[in-house]
């Protein structure tokens, strides 16, 4: 392929010599550069043929230029788009959403029933007890992770220092003291619950709470995880 087309380039530019000077009466006649004797007739009708095939190998040349050229972009476009790393799909799930009837993401508020008591009696403020069942115990309905905020005021007329401790299953895992302040302040730790698992939050001495959602509150803030084997 490349042979011929090559041999024709080179042949393409000795004919238009022959021919061109030919026509325009300033050069020799075919027959006489080659050293032939022909009829004029004959001659000319060579002349004819020889330019109708340069105009062929030209038209030819042309095409196969064009086509390669295309053909060699297209197949290079091609390659780059299968190479070009495609994005990643990006997930919509979002914390709160259900998922085949598990929680994946909560926060909840619970609220202290009034009373003069040693075991704090807890309400949810959203009513809301898919996590956790409320009362003297609250009990865990879902394995994960569970961020715990406690802040308990007692009445200013309670009188003596009361210590405040929520435990899980009986065992503390937080603790503080209203000494001289009426309030513990914010007690807060992250803990793994499991299903079944018990919280509760005893004063001792019992004292008289204050109830006021902003003095007495427990702030619950739940992330699920796979459960254990």
């Amino acid at each position: 392929m490349h042979t011929c087309t090559c041999t024709c380039t080179h042949f393409t530019p000795l004919f238009l010599y022959l021919i061109i000077p030919y026509f325009l009466g300033v050069g020799p006649s075919v027959s006489a550069v080659l050293g032939l004797t022909m009829p004029q007739s004959i001659e000319r009708q060579l002349v004819q043929f020889l330019l109708i095939w340069t105009l062929v190998l030209t038209i030819s040349q042309v095409a196969f230029i064009t086509f390669y050229l295309t053909t060699g972009n297209h197949g290079q476009s091609q390659r780059e788009r299968d190479i070009t790393p495609q994005p990643r799909a990006q997930t919509t799930d979002r914390p709160g959403k259900q998922d085949s009837g598990l929680v994946l993401g909560k926060m909840l508020t619970a609220e202290a029933a009034p009373g003069n008591t040693k075991y704090i009696e807890w309400k949810m403020k959203s009513e809301d007890e898919s996590l956790i069942s409320v009362g003297k115990n609250m009990t865990v309905k879902q394995y994960g992770y569970y961020f715990l905020c406690l802040l308990v005021t007692v009445q200013n007329h309670s009188r003596g220092d009361h210590k405040v401790s929520l435990s899980k299953n009986g065992k503390v895992l937080l603790q503080g003291t209203t000494s001289g302040k009426y309030s513990t302040g914010f007690l807060g730790r992250v803990e793994e619950l499991a299903a079944s698992d018990t919280l509760t939050v005893t004063i001792n001495p019992a004292a008289e709470i204050d109830t006021t959602s902003s003095a007495t509150n427990m702030g619950i803030i739940f992330l699920s995880k796979s459960s254990p084997v």
